[in-house]
């Protein structure tokens, strides 16, 4: 319901890729953050709770300080989904503890997700937007959409993230005997495979292109993977434009990073309306031809 009003409060934002939030560093280094806010939320005086807010925050610069453009790209998508999920936490429970406990939830639940990159601002939002009220009660009335919550919670606190040095010594205080971190290095080491075999077969390989222009897309975010410097994989997905339906579902498409045309690999055979783990429905005065590339196929009109 939130949704249907953030445009008129003027709090949308254009989402990028996170792509960071697949890889080693930029997954190991937002858990830290997450344990930190848990912390920080369960923590019983204002005293207890600011080391570990400026624990989480640590981790949040150093994050940012690793992927150039990980401050924008994630400030936006924690600005269109995390806070419509903290105001769900907000207004759909009565007692500030049961809020608290859902947040600490919230951040614990996402933990299974096959990826962070669409899904981590569902668990930061409401974290973030309860901690703020506890310090800033009125920093809803000021929020932006250009605003960063980790920077306003920082600033509610008079901490300045840029200062807070030793990311080592706090990391041990989240993850001592380094199970977390080596669960991460054994995650990056199949999606090394995993990126090896997608572009095999959705860059190098033949695949069906179809042209976006006027799409909408039905996808679950927990399960989107980056596949560095092309685009997105969709491992499900309901895409709709002019030319049709595409339904991706144990398969993988990939929608490239400008947005302009998504792909799916075609199958031995060659041109087909269906695929391992995918299926075309083409819309009347629609037609496969052949694609840019002589291996690959595309949707046109009938009449080009």
């Amino acid at each position: 319901m939130f949704h249907r009003i953030q445009g008129e409060l003027g709090l949308t934002r254009p989402e990028a890729g996170n792509r960071h939030l697949d890889t080693l560093e930029g997954r190991y280094l937002l858990q830290l953050e997450w344990r930190a806010l848990a912390r920080a939320l369960m923590a019983d005086t204002p005293a207890d709770r600011r080391p570990r807010i400026e624990d989480a925050l640590a981790f949040r610069q150093a994050r940012r300080a690793l992927f150039p453009d990980a401050a924008a790209d994630e400030a936006a998508l924690e600005i269109n989904e995390g806070v419509a999920e903290y105001t769900g936490v907000r207004i759909g429970l009565s007692r500030h503890e049961a809020r608290l406990a859902y947040a600490v939830f919230d951040l614990a639940r996402f933990l299974d997700a096959p990826s962070f990159v669409r899904s981590f601002a569902y668990a930061s939002g409401p974290a973030y937007g309860l901690l703020l009220d506890d310090v800033d009660p009125d920093w809803r009335g000021r929020l932006a959409a250009d605003a960063d919550l980790g920077e306003l919670l920082g600033a509610a606190h008079d901490i300045d993230p840029t200062q807070l040095t030793d990311v080592p010594t706090r990391a041990r205080r989240f993850d001592p005997e380094g199970e977390l971190r080596a669960a991460e290095e054994a995650r990056e080491q199949a999606r090394s495979a995993r990126i090896a075999q997608w572009r095999a077969t959705l860059v190098d390989g033949p695949v069906l292109v179809l042209p976006l222009e006027k799409t909408n897309f039905q996808f679950n975010p927990q399960t989107l993977a980056a596949l560095d410097g092309v685009g997105t994989i969709y491992p499900t997905l309901r895409l709709t434009d002019h030319w049709g339906e595409l339904v991706v579902d144990g398969g993988a498409a990939l929608v490239h990073a400008d947005r302009t045309r998504a792909v799916v690999a075609l199958p031995a055979g060659g041109p087909a309306l269906a695929g391992d783990g995918w299926r075309l429905t083409v819309a009347p005065g629609w037609r496969l031809a052949q694609g840019a590339r002589a291996k690959d196929a595309t949707v046109v009109r009938e009449d080009d």
